[in-house]
């Protein structure tokens, strides 16, 4: 009888069963079903300025949220729960660190890329000068003449939707650019003296691309699946015809790099990277230590789809996207239309795993408080930057961050290009030659 009357008087009596934390946690186990939804709010979430409600020799459990420490306060078992491997990272774990996700489909690559003056170990008026004349020229006429090469002639003739569209007759009008006995070259006519040379690469590795196009291709008709090492080996080769030069020929396992967040240590093996590659020491410490042009992540997948992640009979889904969405920071001018380019086409996982591989290269930049990055998924290139300054740097390393909205590093991407289609490739060449060239100095 004793243990019924108590349990009566406990329904009975809500008023008295907030004043008194013990009660409340037996109710929350004696009566789940039937006490009220007033009750259990108050069990599990107390307020905050009711000094009977808190159990002052425990203390209270923080909820984890992207902004989940301040200067005077440093949770430091939340980097417990940050993977070791950035394989493993998510989106979850890069806003941990108060890095803001943005998705800026209006920006161009060239855009995003000449945000930030890079580290030469000369005074900016010095660079700026340089830059505005000779390489400004240089730069000039190579996309000018890249553009009236057959390389492009040739990805005009290749016609299809996504990758796996492609078949043999696709590449029917490929033959005659790939095979030498045709003697199509794809170093255009008039060409320059100075230029000359860096052509002669940019027909060799040409060449080279249209032939591994060609064996991706029969490797799928014939059943064989195209891993993530040939789609590396295609962008690879892509990239070279601009100058951008990577070590995956000779070293396809690089060394990994290390870095301390707080006693949380966490460790990146990019798939790319393309560095200065001078052999000439340089007498500049900090120069010497900023070699990284751009690190490159690849997967063997398209980019992601509205369509594959909204369905017409799942309103639940709809809803849950368009909250993703409308986290994306987009310009004004397509924010207020509903496309398919304000989807982000990247995963959580693929933002996670990509933005620790900047954040862990970063100190190691070519550029003043940015690195660059490149994603490719299958024939897709997407460009990417870390921007933070160093002091932000320095306070994801201690776990000192700042919970503040204007004091945050950003993790920038822009949309997808089709490097093999000729109407995408024009918006990606200049950046890729900018890119090429910074490995020269």
């Amino acid at each position: 009888m004793a243990p019924e009357s108590k349990k009566q008087r406990l329904v009975d009596s809500e008023d008295s069963l907030c004043s008194n934390q013990s009660d409340c946690n037996n109710v929350s186990k004696i009566e789940e079903g039937s006490t009220s939804s007033k009750v259990v709010r108050n069990v599990s979430a107390p307020e905050s300025d009711s000094g009977n409600e808190r159990n002052s020799s425990k203390p209270q459990k923080r909820s984890s949220s992207p902004s989940f420490m301040t200067d005077s306060s440093v949770d430091r078992d939340q980097y417990s729960h940050i993977p070791h491997d950035i394989n493993n990272w998510e989106r979850k774990h890069i806003e941990k660190l108060n890095i803001k996700v943005s998705f800026r489909p209006d920006i161009s690559p060239l855009q995003l890329i000449s945000r930030k003056i890079q580290k030469t170990g000369l005074t900016k008026s010095e660079v700026q000068r340089i830059e505005s004349n000779e390489e400004e020229k240089k730069i000039t006429s190579l996309l000018y003449y890249v553009q009236q090469s057959k390389f492009i002639e040739m990805l005009g003739r290749i016609s299809y939707t996504t990758f796996n569209d492609l078949c043999m007759n696709s590449l029917m009008g490929l033959d005659m650019y790939a095979d030498d006995r045709y003697q199509c070259s794809f170093i255009p006519d008039g060409l320059p003296e100075n230029l000359k040379l860096w052509f002669y690469r940019f027909h060799t590795h040409g060449k080279m691309v249209a032939y591994i196009i060609h064996q991706l291709v029969e490797n799928k008709e014939k059943g064989v699946q195209n891993n993530k090492c040939h789609f590396q080996h295609l962008f690879d080769t892509f990239a070279k015809m601009f100058g951008l030069t990577s070590v995956v020929s000779f070293a396809p396992c690089l060394q990994m790099q290390k870095l301390n967040i707080m006693e949380t240590e966490v460790c990146a093996a990019p798939d790319i990277v393309y560095s200065r590659h001078c052999l000439k020491s340089s007498a500049d410490n900090e120069l010497e230590n900023s070699r990284i042009v751009a690190i490159c992540e690849v997967k063997n997948e398209s980019p992601l789809k509205k369509d594959n992640q909204i369905t017409a009979s799942s309103g639940k889904t709809k809803e849950k996207s368009r909250k993703q969405t409308s986290t994306e920071e987009v310009s004004s001018s397509s924010a207020s239309c509903s496309t398919d380019r304000e989807f982000p086409h990247m995963s959580d996982r693929l933002i996670g795993h990509h933005g620790g591989d900047l954040l862990s290269f970063y100190q190691h930049s070519n550029r003043c408080d940015l690195i660059i990055g490149l994603v490719i998924q299958e024939t897709h290139v997407t460009f990417t930057a870390l921007e933070m300054t160093d002091s932000q740097y320095q306070r994801i390393k201690d776990g000192s961050i700042k919970n503040s909205e204007e004091d945050r590093p950003v993790f920038t991407f822009t949309k997808a290009y089709d490097y093999l289609k000729e109407e995408d490739l024009v918006n990606i060449i200049e950046p890729l030659i900018r890119l090429g060239l910074e490995q020269e100095k």
